[in-house]
């Protein structure tokens, strides 16, 4: 059966678009160079060819450097584990320079257009079970409607930063909580501690007034038994 030119034209563009890489699922399998920012990856969907349907698995891909939202004064990081899940990016540039290093304007090593060895990964994309908006993946009451920041999620080391909905900021903690500090300043009408005990090594001063020195200075007259008379003012 003879083929026009155009029908052998479409089937060339329509296999060089199947074979185009733009984005895809990955898992991570190696995080030696996370100190790097890099880690190796491999497709979690099958490359299936589009003369015969027939399937294999895409190669494992080394040194995908890793996308958080960071710039050179601020960053939002959190551990990469093996077994996480990401969304590949491929550049429509040859990036290795940049990788390793070259933050200038530069020319690129050779021209690349849908190449796995440019390819970035961005966090956060994982099947729906794992969903972050959903309770079921937290160890402590999660809204969804709030602004939550998680880490150990669902172990009994679970710590969050919940900024609620109603203007409230929820900081909870299975251990302690450590403020570090040159000052910690605290606007508010009311400071609630319930059955809690405040400890210091320092001094603690009422409108001024030193506790310690009051403590170390005061004495009672009077009542040698139960009740004492009211300590002698300073």
């Amino acid at each position: 059966m003879a083929h026009s030119i155009e029908s052998v034209i479409k089937h060339m563009i329509t296999q060089n678009n199947h074979n185009m890489n733009i984005s895809f699922p990955a898992v991570v399998i190696n995080t030696d160079k996370l100190e790097d920012g890099l880690v190796d990856v491999q497709p979690v969907v099958n490359y299936s060819n589009p003369l015969n349907n027939e399937t294999v698995p895409y190669p494992v891909i080394y040194d995908v450097s890793l996308v958080f939202p960071s710039s050179k004064n601020s960053t939002i990081c959190f551990p990469v584990n093996q077994g996480d899940f990401v969304d590949l990016l491929i550049q429509s540039s040859d990036i290795q320079k940049f990788v390793s290093g070259s933050s200038g304007i530069h020319d690129p090593n050779f021209l690349s257009h849908g190449n796995l060895a440019n390819v970035v990964a961005i966090v956060g994309f994982a099947p729906y079970q794992e969903s972050c908006f959903n309770p079921n993946n937290y160890k402590n009451d999660f809204d969804n409607q709030d602004l939550n920041i998680i880490h150990n999620k669902n172990t009994s080391n679970e710590v969050s930063i919940s900024l609620k909905s109603d203007g409230d900021i929820l900081l909870r903690s299975p251990t302690r909580v450590v403020v570090e500090s040159k000052e910690v300043e605290v606007l508010s009408d009311r400071i609630k501690a319930n059955n809690a005990v405040i400890e210091t090594q320092g001094d603690v001063e009422i409108q001024g007034r030193s506790v310690k020195q009051f403590m170390d200075s005061h004495t009672h007259i009077g009542n040698q038994g139960s009740p004492t008379s009211a300590p002698n003012p300073l």
